[in-house]
């Protein structure tokens, strides 16, 4: 056994085994390895262009939110003036049916208040009757019965009955 046979065998036998794997081994490792790249490349873009939408719909949300709160502050607003101007809507009509129900209520009192006076002046009559009766029947005497008279005529002049 010879060193120089041996090694010239053993390089043959590596320099084969390179050349084998070079020839089936290594193209389809390499094409799996280019495989996986692009893949990994086009995960990356990807990722990429996600955020560049992850920011551009940041914006977009953030604005349609600033747009909402604008239009949410114009409906408040809205809806405040509207609240004011029924306010004071419903504070005039409730004035106008104050007033209407105190001048109804006026009108009541004025013509009770007739009503009230005439029954008075009638009953007046009456009871001035009675007591000229009273009067009359009791004593001829026609001085008592004028002095009697005016007196009691008087003091219903005081008491503003026949005014």
């Amino acid at each position: 056994m010879n060193i120089n046979s041996t090694l010239f065998g053993e390089i043959i036998s590596f320099l084969l085994f390179i050349f084998f794997c070079m020839k089936y081994i290594w193209p389809p490792i390499i094409d799996y390895i280019n495989k996986r790249e692009k893949k990994i490349y086009n995960a990356i873009l990807s990722v990429e262009k996600a955020k560049n939408e992850l920011s551009k719909t940041k914006i977009q949300i953030l604005n349609e939110i600033n747009e909402t709160k604008k239009t949410c502050k114009l409906i408040l607003d809205k809806a405040k003036k509207n609240k004011i101007d029924i306010l004071e809507e419903t504070k005039l009509e409730i004035i106008k049916e104050q007033k209407k129900i105190i001048k109804e209520s006026n009108l009541k009192i004025k013509n009770e208040y007739e009503v009230t006076k005439e029954k008075l002046r009638k009953e007046t009559v009456l009871l001035v009757i009675h007591c000229l009766e009273k009067v009359l029947n009791q004593s001829m005497d026609t001085n008592v019965n004028k002095k009697i008279v005016n007196k009691f005529i008087s003091s219903l002049k005081k008491y503003d009955i026949y005014a």
